[in-house]
């Protein structure tokens, strides 16, 4: 059997955070040092795919600790929308843009907008002399140590963006007297502490993953629903899986699921996973929909840390630790993207199936060529 190189980049991330977390934590101090007398009122986190899904799940930090409003954009809405419709005055709102690379097209876009605009956009990125880098006001270097021998789904560059943002949101509290000392501190414990969640959680769910990722590939389809900060944890999960392997994947708000998506055709054939903390303010209604999912005859997997839901301990998966909903999102999407790489591909297939035949992207405008737009 052939080594599963996705599963060694994921097992390498445990180690990985607390390798980078001296060097993150000293450049959120940095930046929050360069913001802190801004009159803010808001904060703009923008991105693409993986990094709009790390934007979305630290809404609920900066929002719970800096007492700010917090939204998400996509590097498209924070390059050709907000800036001309709907932000506030610069220097009032902070805008901080996520690209690991730096060289994605739409998030370089968005950056060089909002700079024009006059917001001081920082750039979180592993590539400080990216373009990006270039066109931002200010540059948190977040560097992604490399690890990988062949091309594979990126996780530990979502990892290093979403505790980056922890961090950023932390200090920039405890500048604003919104944290005491004291209370600062036991918030970067936790989040120093991450590299031993992950490598426990890890290791207590192997074989619970395994079981749930090869009925994903027997059904070659997967929903994941969440709701809040969370929603970034079943949004990367969708993510990896169509990365990894191209079966369909989903990730409707838990809510909006409901509405729409609850009304497949042949719900048995469709295994889903529920990712919800107890922290959590959409607890009792991700209880509901696992019991009106169980009716239906769905496979249904629950991520969770103590809370308690209809499902069996094999359909369980359990944080060995009560997590703060503002902060979960970095261990479930950890376990969203381990549940996809036990996830066996189709016979012959690559991950991202090689960038082969269809697949091939060169000659198209891809997310790094596609033409940039300013006006």
């Amino acid at each position: 059997m052939a080594e599963n190189l996705y599963l060694k980049h994921i097992e390498s991330i445990p180690h990985m955070v607390e390798q980078i977390f001296p060097a993150l934590n000293q450049e959120a101090l940095r930046l929050t040092a360069e913001v802190a007398d801004w009159p803010l009122t808001a904060v703009y986190l923008y991105g693409s795919g993986d990094s709009l899904a790390a934007a979305t799940g630290a809404t609920g930090a900066f929002m719970e600790l800096c007492h700010l409003p917090c939204f998400a954009l996509t590097s498209m809405q924070a390059s050709r929308y907000a800036p001309g419709y709907c932000m506030p005055e610069p220097k009032t709102v902070l805008t901080i843009g996520l690209s690991n690379s730096g060289r994605v097209a739409r998030g370089l876009e968005a950056t060089t907008a909002l700079a024009n605009a006059g917001y001081c956009p920082i750039l979180i990125t592993s590539n400080p002399d990216s373009p990006g880098g270039k066109a931002a006001g200010k540059v948190f270097h977040a560097f992604v140590p490399p690890f990988d021998p062949v091309p594979i789904p990126g996780v530990r560059g979502y990892v290093t963006a979403q505790l980056s943002l922890y961090l950023f949101a932390v200090h920039l509290a405890f500048a604003r007297n919104q944290l005491t000392e004291a209370a600062r501190d036991e918030l970067l414990d936790t989040l120093k502490n991450t590299g031993q969640l992950l490598r426990t959680s890890l290791d207590d769910n192997r074989q619970k993953l395994q079981a749930f990722g090869e009925l994903c590939a027997r059904e070659k389809r997967v929903e994941f629903l969440s709701a809040g900060p969370c929603r970034a944890s079943a949004d990367f999960g969708m993510a990896k899986t169509l990365e990894a392997t191209g079966y369909t994947a989903l990730s409707p708000e838990l809510e909006e699921f409901s509405h729409m998506n609850f009304f497949s055709l042949e719900p048995e054939h469709i295994p889903t996973v529920i990712v919800c903390p107890e922290s959590s303010r959409c607890l009792v209604r991700s209880r509901e929909l696992e019991e009106s999912m169980r009716f239906q005859g769905r496979p249904c997997l629950i991520m969770t840390d103590g809370a308690s839901f209809l499902a069996d301990e094999a359909h369980t998966i359990r944080v060995p630790v009560p997590q703060r909903e503002m902060f979960a999102p970095l261990v479930f999407s950890f376990l969203t993207a381990l549940l996809t790489a036990y996830m066996p591909l189709e016979e012959g297939d690559d991950y991202m199936h090689g960038h082969r035949g269809p697949f091939h992207e060169e000659d198209f405008p891809t997310i790094i060529t596609s033409k940039l737009v300013f006006d």
